[in-house]
């Protein structure tokens, strides 16, 4: 594996990363399109009673999956590297065919005792209808996860930007329509469930389609079931318990906040969840690239490759996140006005926990991409352990504020273990250099800055001028320092410049960080 390899990898790494991060931006700009519109024409009580009926589906459906989407992922990837076909495939239908086995009777489930559920899990009984309506729901869904995760885990980046699209997509088309054809919740409610249960169906043919003979695949004996649930399930645990971390924070937050700090934190959280979309293509394109590795003869390549990108990452989301902290006044101004007057304490706290993202999320890809996910299960069970009793003191002591605290701190215990577990158990290097760099350019960038709040002048201008000198110092430092290298700018030109209309603006971008570098390079000659 020689540096011709690694560049390639890095290359094919952000070109994915790019195609995920705009299939992600595109759904959720049209679901949150579709949200609105919905939630306009139902009322705030149609919209309630819409969204608490496709509560009880989602519950069920965190029991459609024991880790095996991940499974396939890994095993898709591992196999790819080995030019095994055969094996490929027939992960890929006995994965299909278990996740078909379980959604299957998880929906007919949802369908039968859907009164039942309504009342335990909602206390809304009188719901049974809608309940019931959603049980489709899961199958479909079910069936577009493990599509995506298919097609990411075959490279087919692509396929799996478009079909999350097509799901938003139809959303859109249908809800609205069916609600102004009388529906109400009822229009809004299929709308929902017949975007996944179409493309759910389309896509899981398109890998019948690419499998051909299932019973063959099925009979190959060299990978079983057993495997996909051994490698998953600690995942699964650990997303289950990081689920009911989740919950119970939020009930600790409903029992010690009023209304109006509940509203100012959700606001706060929604918006901040923005800053995810810079980790997340990241994380779906790193896992399956580390599960095509092998640490044991490629450990040093290994470590440049997830340091390298550990810096991509870096240079993107904790600038991004400090500029939120340090602003997040005007910033909620201009996102939902001036009646949230306690959401940028919020947020700024909430924006700090991004801060470490980018290592954990390089990690969450890296650690399981290995093989090593009783390692996962590990984290998040440290993570319960400090966080449940940290989370009791911080939310009892400080109610909102304590709550979104709690979410900038609940990733560090796993983080460190994590972190540990790389160094100590796996023998890989961490470019902690690299992100003392990135954090003190991102602190120069915002901190002085801040001055600026004390402007008298229209917050959107004011906004405007933070943007401004934000980015004129980050993108004169970060080249300055050589956090960016020609080669830096070459890759991201490469996998950035030719997008549509963003292309236009990147490369402008890009040719003053090489006029920045070339600047750099002419001074260290001279002296």
């Amino acid at each position: 594996m020689g540096e011709e390899f690694f560049e390639r990898l890095l290359l094919r790494t952000s070109k994915d990363t790019v195609v995920v991060f705009a299939g992600n931006l595109l759904s959720v700009l049209i679901l949150a399109l579709s949200a609105i519109i919905v939630a306009r024409f139902l009322g705030p009580e149609g919209y309630g009673v819409y969204s608490v009926s496709l509560v009880v589906s989602s519950i069920v459906m965190i029991f459609s999956d024991f880790g095996v989407d991940a499974a396939l992922v890994k095993f898709v990837s591992k196999f790819r590297a080995l030019n095994r076909d055969d094996l490929v495939k027939a992960v890929v239908v006995k994965s299909l065919t278990v996740k078909i086995l379980l959604s299957a009777f998880l929906t007919v489930l949802n369908f039968i005792l859907a009164r039942e559920l309504s009342n335990y899990l909602i206390g809304r009984p009188e719901l049974a209808d809608y309940v019931r309506l959603t049980s489709p729901l899961i199958l479909g869904q079910v069936l577009m996860n493990t599509s995506l995760a298919t097609f990411i885990a075959l490279g087919l980046s692509v396929r799996r930007a478009s079909t999350q699209v097509a799901q938003a997509a139809l959303k859109l088309a249908l809800s609205p329509t069916l609600i102004i054809l009388g529906l109400g919740v009822l229009g809004a409610l299929v709308g929902h469930v017949l975007s996944y249960f179409v493309v759910g169906i389309a896509s899981a043919l398109f890998v019948v389609k690419y499998v051909g003979s299932i019973k063959k695949h099925l009979s190959n004996d060299l990978i079983g079931v057993n495997e996909l649930f051994r490698y998953g399930l600690p995942l699964f645990i650990s997303g289950f318990i990081g689920t009911l971390l989740s919950r119970y924070q939020y009930v600790l937050l409903a029992l010690n906040a009023g209304d109006v700090e509940i509203g100012n934190v959700q606001a706060a959280t929604q918006f901040a969840t923005l800053l995810s979309l810079t980790t997340t293509p990241f994380s779906i394109t790193l896992f399956p690239m580390f599960s095509s590795l092998s640490v044991e003869t490629h450990r040093e390549e290994i470590s440049k490759y997830f340091n390298a990108v550990l810096k991509y990452m870096s240079l993107f989301t904790i600038p991004l996140s400090l500029f939120m902290a340090v602003f997040s006044t005007d910033v909620v101004r201009l996102i939902y006005g001036r009646t949230y007057t306690l959401a940028p304490e919020y947020l700024t706290l909430i924006s700090l926990g991004y801060l470490y993202a980018p290592l954990s999320t390089a990690l969450g890809a890296l650690i399981p991409g290995l093989g090593a996910t009783n390692y996962v299960m590990y984290s998040s069970l440290i993570q319960a352990l400090v966080m449940t009793p940290a989370a009791y003191a911080l939310i009892s002591g400080f109610g909102a504020s304590g709550y979104a605290l709690t979410l900038a701190l609940a990733g560090i215990p796993p983080l460190t273990f994590m972190v540990y577990v790389v160094i100590k158990k796996v023998g890989l290097r961490v470019d902690w250099l690299c992100l003392v760099k990135v954090f003190t350019v991102s602190l120069i960038s915002t901190i002085p800055y801040s001055a600026l709040l004390m402007l008298h002048v229209n917050y959107v201008v004011r906004l405007a001028l933070e943007v401004i000198a934000f980015l004129t110092t980050y993108l004169t430092l970060v080249p300055l320092i050589g956090l960016l290298e020609l080669r830096d700018v070459e890759l991201m030109r490469r996998s950035l410049g030719r997008l549509p209309l963003f292309g236009v603006v990147v490369n402008v971008l890009l040719d003053v960080e090489v006029k920045v570098i070339s600047l750099r390079v002419k001074s260290r000659k001279e002296t």
